[in-house]
């Protein structure tokens, strides 16, 4: 996807909708897949010059294992 194919989509948005990430995680005590949904803001949103990412809040970090 490229970044005028996001910005469509969000224009598509209704105003008050959320912009989330979703993590897929395995939990492995329940041996099941879980969905975790990290809400982000306009802050959350880096540009460059190739490229628009989300970063995840430094709160929210992730394992690297």
């Amino acid at each position: 996807m490229n970044v005028t194919q996001l910005i469509n989509i969000l224009k598509e948005l209704d105003g008050d909708a959320d912009i989330c990430l979703a993590v897929d995680k395995f939990n492995e005590r329940d041996q099941d897949w879980e969905t975790e949904l990290i809400q982000l803001s306009v802050d959350d949103l880096v540009l460059g010059i190739s490229y628009a990412a989300f970063q995840v809040p430094s709160e929210r970090g992730f394992d690297n294992d």
